[in-house]
This record gives structure tokens, sequence and C-alpha cells, in this order.
């Protein structure tokens, strides 16, 4: 399979790797879409250790729709062919790999996290590396909280679903530019110029 690995500030490359196998519990998925978010642009613009923990050598990416390619011996609950979500923070049965799923990959091997409860939750919207001022008393008083993007919850993910069928929007124009995943490294370039580029996305039926 072509996966898209990280080399490190502004150096990406398309490299071709042997396809995963599917163990007894596990699924594999094959990727439709993916979409370059601000914490990929951030690590290649500017280097690892500045969007989500991405470690040189290794596939990224982790906003994409995808489909079932197969299925273990032990899965029911999945059929191939069935279009899915992987939820970044479980796909790899590692909260620290959310960054990392392989969503500039060709094919992602889900192993399944058990979902247990998750007891924090981040504060940023994509990239904010900046030291921020707090008035927690007022906070408090207030009742106000902070949630950030890269921290949600599954039920989120089930609300921006509905509010996507509920045809209330056209959701597909918010997408600015399609790319090859060959053209990776242009994609993510595209993403990082917020005055021409809104949502970039790699398309792997390009």
């Amino acid at each position: 399979m072509k996966a898209g690995i990280y080399l490190g500030k502004e150096n990406v490359e398309v490299s071709e790797l042997p396809l995963p196998e599917v163990g007894d519990n596990d699924v594999l998925i094959q990727n439709i879409c993916s979409s370059i978010c601000g914490t990929d642009v951030a690590v290649f613009k500017k280097g690892p250790k500045t969007g989500h923990k991405i470690a040189v050598g290794m596939e990224f990416g982790h906003e994409t729709i995808s489909r079932v390619y197969a299925v273990g011996k032990n899965i029911t609950e999945f059929k191939v062919g069935q279009r899915v979500y992987p939820y970044p923070r479980f796909v790899k049965n590692d909260t620290r790999r959310a960054g990392t799923i392989g969503g500039f990959s060709e094919n992602i091997l889900d192993i399944f996290m058990q979902q247990d409860k998750i007891g924090s939750r981040f504060i940023s919207v994509a990239v904010n590396n900046a030291i921020r001022k707090l008035d927690l008393l007022h906070m408090t008083y207030a009742q106000k909280s902070i949630i950030g993007s890269g921290g949600y919850m599954p039920e989120d993910v089930e609300d921006v679903l509905s509010i996507m069928e509920s045809g209330r929007w056209n959701i597909e124009e918010i997408i600015t530019d399609e790319f090859p995943l060959s053209k990776l490294s242009e994609a993510i370039e595209t993403a990082s110029n917020s005055d021409k580029s809104f949502n970039v996305v790699i398309r792997f039926d390009k």
C-alpha cells in the first residue's frame, strides 16, 4: 500500500509499505478521503513537536473517511464495503497515536480499543502553543468550560454526522482543494495558506 510518511520539517514522502495483516479481532480499512488538519500543517511547516505527536519516519494524518476492506474472524459488527469513520483516539489502541493513525495512507489497521472513559480533554483548537492566562475564578462562578477539538468524544462525532445527514448545509462547499496522495506535500503547502484555501483533502481515488 502507498503511505504518506513524515520525514521532518517540510519533508514528506509517499512510500510503499506492506499491507497490514489482519488479526482475529482487527479491521482493515481502506481510506476514501482524508482532510488536512491544522496540526498536520504545523508539523510540516515548523517541524516535530509543534502539532500532534508525529515522529519522524511515521505515517500520519487523522481526519479520514474510509470503507471496510477486510475483517478478522471474531469481528461481527462490521462488513466488507461498509463506510466507516475511524475515531482517531481509539483506532490504534493508543490515545497518543491520535495524530498518526495513517490518514494519508491507503489503508489503516484498526486494532479496536476498549472504549472506556476519557478523563481529560484538550483546551486547544488545532494548533495553539502560546501561553495563555485564564481567569479560573471567573470560569468557576460563571460555569464556563473550554472544550478542545483534539479531545472530542464519540458523541461529538454522532452530533456532526447528524448535522451532515440533515441536509441543511452543503458540507462539500467547505472543500476548496483536492489532491491525489502523490501530491501530499503540495496539498499540505496549500492548506497552510489560509488566505487561499479553507479545507484541503486527499482523494485516494484520484
